[in-house]
């Protein structure tokens, strides 16, 4: 359990910080460069705006949504867990089955929210983010269901930043009964 934890926090530590080592210096040279020498675009005279470093804390540096819900930094702990657990659950060819349980997982949700609730709503109207439909009957007019906002947020808390915490109970609790 230590060497799980550890290869998912110490992992991401040390490769986080190599990577902003090597990463912050190529954006600065990079700035320079386009500075010195091309700073307009091809073909017309548009400025070529200095490059940020992405900040996989803040958000800085990255779309709105990132800066908003850090879905990239709460994802990649969900999906290392993931595959930590799969590395527990399944004796022999662990990453191959995990792989195929995701996609298994992935394909039953998408089944689920085009079919099953696609069927559910009337005609004309589409799937928007999470567990949401949208239709756009006219111009200027916009209809729009979703959940009730606390089923909403209570459903996405879970997923973003529970998911991580279930899969590290359930790898303890798999190399506890291991042990026994």
């Amino acid at each position: 359990m230590l060497c799980a934890l550890l290869f998912c926090i110490l992992f991401f530590t040390v490769f986080t910080g190599a990577f902003y080592l090597v990463d912050t210096p190529m954006v600065q040279l990079a700035n320079r460069m386009i500075l010195q020498n091309h700073h307009h675009w091809n073909g017309n005279g548009n400025l070529i705006a200095p490059a940020d470093v992405y900040n996989i804390f803040t958000g800085a540096g990255g779309p709105v949504s990132e800066i908003n819900d850090h879905m990239l930094l709460l994802s990649y702990f969900a999906v290392q867990s993931a595959f930590v657990l799969g590395s527990v659950w399944f004796p022999r060819y662990s990453f191959i089955k995990t792989t195929v349980a995701a996609l298994l997982i992935t394909f039953v949700y998408v089944v689920f929210v085009s079919k099953i609730l696609g069927n559910m709503v009337p005609a004309g109207w589409h799937p928007g983010g999470f567990l949401e439909w949208w239709q756009d009957p006219a111009p200027g007019e916009f209809h729009i269901i979703r959940l009730y906002p606390w089923m909403a947020d209570t459903i996405a808390f879970l997923f973003k930043y529970c998911l991580p915490f279930i899969f590290w109970a359930i790898i303890y609790f798999r190399l506890k009964e291991k042990e026994v």
